[in-house]
Order: C-alpha cells, then sequence, then structure tokens
C-alpha cells in the first residue's frame, strides 16, 4: 500500500524527528514541487485505473538491496512492477510474455528464449503489462 508523510507528495523536505515535521505550505503553492506532485498524481490515477493493483494477489520475482520485481494479478490482467532506489544489477527474468510499457520510459524487448531483461537505473519506477506472447 503507497504512504505519503507530511507533504512528500509536494518535496517538502525534512530529514529525522521534529524537522520531518515541517509546517505544511497549504496556502503557499509556489512554493511546492510541480514535478513531484504532477508523479504523485500520475501514480494515483495509474492506481484508479489498473484493477490489479487494487484487488490483485502479489507475487515476489526479485528482491535485492536496491530494487524489487513483482507482479500483481487478477483474472486477464497481469502487471510488472519495477521499483528501485539505486542503480543496481539488471534483472533477467524468464516470463514468456510481452511486456507493453503502462508507466516509466523503458521498452522491453524478450529475447528468443523468452527472458526480458529489466533496467538497471535507479531511482526509477516502472509498469509493464504482460500479455502472452
Amino acid at each position: 500500500t503507497p504512504m505519503v508523510f507530511a507533504g512528500d507528495e509536494i518535496g517538502l523536505e525534512g530529514a529525522w524527528g521534529e524537522d520531518s515535521r515541517r509546517t505544511m505550505p497549504w496556502d503557499r503553492p509556489e512554493r511546492w514541487d510541480q514535478g513531484t506532485l504532477g508523479v504523485y498524481r500520475d501514480l494515483i490515477a495509474l492506481r484508479r485505473g489498473e484493477a490489479a493493483l487494487r484487488h490483485g494477489g502479489l507475487r515476489w520475482l526479485h528482491v535485492s538491496e536496491d530494487a524489487v520485481v513483482y507482479v500483481r494479478e487478477r483474472a486477464g490482467e497481469r502487471l510488472l512492477i519495477l521499483a528501485a532506489r539505486a542503480a543496481h544489477r539488471p534483472v533477467r527474468l524468464p516470463l514468456g510474455a510481452r511486456c507493453l510499457p503502462v508507466y516509466g520510459d523503458a521498452e522491453l524487448s524478450p529475447e528468443a528464449d523468452g527472458t526480458v531483461t529489466l533496467p538497471a537505473d535507479g531511482p526509477a519506477f516502472h509498469i509493464w503489462r504482460l500479455a502472452r506472447s
């Protein structure tokens, strides 16, 4: 479940303890990070629009220090998700499916044996729709 804390959605800064509880500038939208707010809005709309993200089961495919990969799925719908907090080693998965971009700009091209190599950049967040080849 996604979590937003005390102004994350507008780029409100703060480190630890009391510094992380700075006053929310409700009446000063010029101080908001519009790019960050736009990403949050896009992700909220994506979650609302994809039933598998709200009601689907979860299957872990890869977990490392800096990246996690999982599938959210329900009848007739499978979404592959990569969340990376930093650059990481490339992840190769034997998916046997076409990967159609839903969020993020990474195109995936399956190899002849059906494996795909996910992007290794970070921080990054990508979602692909899995379709049978």
